[in-house]
């Protein structure tokens, strides 16, 4: 085959990859039509196969594929010797900028758009093979050239010094330098032409005796002689050699390219007598470096234009993760802040002495709803944290039990309201104070029982929890340095009789914004529970996983370590009491806060227990206000009109009159987690909204060194069977058995909740009059309040 020829489309080999059979196979055939040799793979690891037993002209190559995606393969392909080379065009759906900067990253020439266009896709194909043919054709016509003329140049340079050192010997074999394809010639000092070999005649379709006797200038033209022949052949007269490249025009071979060569001719006495000339074809050469140069200059340009690309779909990438991020710090704001009022009220409502039992129900409801809302403005945030790598995991000390019972509770509203049953079983011992991420761990547990309630119809839902091994973090074997930490490593279950998963639909629900299967019923939520807490699962160093039955029920398991805390320090969870007041001076608290519902909201939980309180709608009020009254406590929103937060604080704690001022931060703003904990960490303390009534007191009583003065728990009125006795009053307790007690207390300090109730049961079922003793055991354990049980128990036991 000659190098101008092309071959044709049967020399080509495509490799094509893609896991959709339909699509591999409309590929292939529509490649074998058009006359291309096709091999096929269904997956990336067969494709690395095919090419490291044989490599192929061209790869289309699929990027949505299991296991191991088209830019993974694609970066294989490129670390191997073998493959690095080797043209990759894209096949994908996906159009957005992000994707094709990482087809270009991964080391692609381009992107076959799905669906697939027929046409397009054969001139993709034709353009890519043909500039391979081109590269290479190019390269290897560089290559032989080159070889050629450095042969050429050493076969001359040799015949050279054969000539200075035997001139008698060039002569008698000049038929040599006659059959050399080189247009040769011998010049003397007037520049007329002594010798000339066969090749010289040939290209300017002369006989030997139309040059033999003539100048140069009678051949080339005065012009051609004077400005480019004559120089060179007077610097070689001197004794130089010269060697230069150019354009001439020749009778018999048209506009060559050649490289002439000008070397001095030595007499007999070593005087330079004449100019031995060696013209060089080399415009094949020429051209291929030319080619070459071009295509150079046009990749260049490619490069430029995809950098150009590149650079404009980073800055649009950066862009819309900052709107993403100005976006959830003002939705999560916005969203906040009216939930700090709806929670704060019914924390505030529920503490009135004179509330039915009804609106109690309605103010449960009320929080609860509030609380699920809250749920799912987490899970939004929380997602999009995680996707921008900007979640981070907290380490705290805080005691298990009382998060798994609060997280109980909470869920058990809803159970109740679906008439479902909750179980709660701790099989084995579980170790009270543990470090770890309490607020993470316990939003995946909400969100799995939650999941669990919403999906089930009918019978129950049970958490179990097992210590299955305690181990040392970083060390192994019998000999455990002390200042290692004892790790535990817990498993959680979550068991439910709901529908069921089909196995093919398992991995779905794990995906943001997918509902479980409900046969077309509508559900709540917005389909990121399961997703955020597996992710979030992840992030603590555990794993979430999941078997189902259809029609039977599903159980999630939370495999999760966390470190023990020796000596179990973190306090119990105990029954708040209702706070009085707080003894000594009276105190003022300023409220600084542009929504009106969460300043009204403070100021009734605050001044029922004698504070003095003030108000300022921004920072500037705020900062006035502070400087005519003085207040021993400042309430600081951070987002405000006029003046923020930030900016009021500033000038708090530079001003000497002001800095001696308590202030606790507040924000809804926590998306913006930079802007926040700047804030958070400026303030002498910070909360987050929604308040936590129980929270905010905590941080007031230690901020004003405070003693409060307690109410008692007033113990709900248990009916027995007719309900009040003739005065209105409760029917005194009878107390079964000691060993009855005893085994109660058992059941409790175990988590047996279930075992519990079965034993109740069976003591209201004797008519024993344990109804009474009954019921308020029975409503610790519905709140899963095991302490509360064990000192009931264990002080009638005394008493008795």
């Amino acid at each position: 085959m000659m190098d101008h020829e092309i071959p044709s489309t049967e020399t080509h080999e495509i490799l094509v990859v893609d896991d959709t059979p339909a699509s591999l196979q409309f590929l292939t055939n529509l490649l074998k039509e058009a006359g291309y040799r096709v091999r096929q793979a269904s997956n990336g690891p067969l494709a690395l196969q095919s090419v490291a037993a044989r490599l192929p002209d061209l790869i289309l190559l699929d990027v949505k594929m299991p296991d191991m995606d088209g830019y993974e393969v694609c970066r294989r392909l490129k670390a191997m010797d073998q493959s690095r080379n080797a043209p990759i065009l894209f096949i994908s759906a996906m159009s957005d900028a992000v994707d094709r900067v990482e087809g270009f990253r991964a080391g692609g020439m381009g992107f076959i758009p799905k669906p697939i266009e027929p046409q397009e896709v054969l001139t993709r194909v034709s353009t890519h093979l043909r500039l391979r043919e081109l590269t290479e054709r190019l390269e290897q016509q560089v290559r032989r050239r080159t070889a050629e003329l450095t042969a050429v140049n050493e076969k001359q340079l040799q015949e050279i010094a054969e000539r200075q050192r035997a001139e008698e010997v060039l002569h008698k074999y000049a038929s040599i330098v006659a059959a050399t394809p080189d247009l040769m010639s011998f010049l003397d000092r007037n520049y007329i032409y002594q010798a000339v070999n066969d090749a010289y005649l040939r290209a300017h379709q002369k006989e030997r005796e139309e040059i033999i006797g003539h100048s140069v200038a009678e051949l080339h033209g005065a012009k051609v002689f004077s400005e480019i022949i004559k120089p060179e052949i007077d610097r070689c007269l001197a004794g130089e050699q010269v060697n230069y490249s150019a354009w001439f025009d020749y009778p018999g071979l048209g506009r060559r390219f050649v490289d002439v060569i000008y070397n001095p001719y030595m007499d007999k006495q070593g005087a330079i007598s004449g100019v031995v000339v060696s013209v060089h074809d080399i415009t094949e050469r020429k051209l291929a470096e030319d080619a070459l140069t071009h295509y150079r200059d046009h990749l260049e340009d490619l490069v430029r234009e995809r950098t150009t690309e590149l650079t404009i779909a980073k800055e649009q990438a950066e862009a819309a993760n900052q709107a993403k991020s100005v976006f959830l710090a003002n939705m999560s704001h916005e969203l906040r802040t009216p939930l700090n009022a709806i929670l704060g009220y019914a924390q505030i409502l529920k503490t009135q002495k004179n509330l039915t039992a009804k609106q109690i129900e309605q103010l449960n409801t009320v929080q609860g709803s509030g609380e699920h809302l809250l749920t799912l403005i987490n899970d939004i945030l929380d997602l999009a944290r995680i996707e921008a790598q900007r979640m981070e995991v907290e380490s705290t000390e805080f005691n298990l039990p009382d998060l798994v019972h609060s997280v109980l509770s909470t869920t058990q509203i809803k159970a109740d309201a679906r008439g479902l049953a909750m179980q709660y079983e701790a099989l084995s011992q579980i170790p009270k104070t543990v470090r770890g991420d309490a607020r993470k761990l316990r939003q995946v547990l909400l969100n799995l029982l939650d999941n669990a309630v919403k999906y089930t119809e009918k019978g129950g839902v049970a958490l179990r929890v097992r210590c299955k091994e305690f181990t040392s973090r970083g060390l192994q074997g019998p000999d455990i340095d002390s200042g290692f930490a004892p790790v535990v490593h817990l498993s959680f279950q979550i068991e439910d009789t709901g529908m069921g998963i089909p196995a093919e639909k398992i991995e779905e629900i794990f995906e943001p914004f997918t509902q479980g299967p409900g046969e077309g019923r509508w559900t709540e939520g917005a389909g990121l529970g399961l997703a955020v807490s597996r992710r979030l699962a992840a992030l603590m160093g555990g794993k979430l996983a999941v078997e189902s039955k259809v029609g039977q029920g599903s159980t999630f398991t939370l495999e999760l370590d966390l470190e023990v805390v020796e000596g179990n320090s973190a306090a119990l969870e105990r029954p708040l009491r209702p706070i009085l007041g707080y003894h000594g001076e009276r105190k003022r608290i300023l409220i600084v806060d542009d929504n009106i519902a969460n300043c009204s909201m403070l100021v009734s939980l605050l001044e029922p227990l004698q504070f003095e309180i003030l108000t300022a709608e921004n920072g500037k009020e705020a900062i006035k206000s502070a400087k005519e009254s003085g207040p021993d406590l400042i309430l600081l929103d951070l987002l405000m009109p006029v003046m923020d937060g930030d900016e009021a604080l500033r000038q708090i704690k530079s001003d000497k009159d002001l800095d001696r001022i308590k202030v606790i931060g507040v924000s809804a703003a926590i998306a913006d987690k930079e802007c926040s904990e700047k804030f958070a960490s400026a303030c002498d303390d910070f909360l987050s909204k929604p308040i936590h009534t129980a929270e905010l007191l905590d941080k007031i009583k230690v901020h004003l060194g405070l003693e409060w003065i307690e109410g008692q728990i007033e113990a709900a009125p248990v009916p027995d069977a007719a309900g009040l006795t003739a005065g209105g009053e409760p029917m005194p307790e009878k107390l079964p058995p000691r060993a009855i007690l005893d085994e109660i207390m058992q059941f409790a300090q175990a988590g047996a909740f279930t075992r519990l109730e079965r034993l109740l049961g069976e003591l209201e079922g004797d008519d024993g009059g344990y109804r009474v003793f009954c019921a308020r055991i029975r409503d610790s354990a519905g709140r899963y309040d095991d302490e509360t049980i064990v000192q009931f128990i264990d002080s009638v036991g005394k008493n008795g």
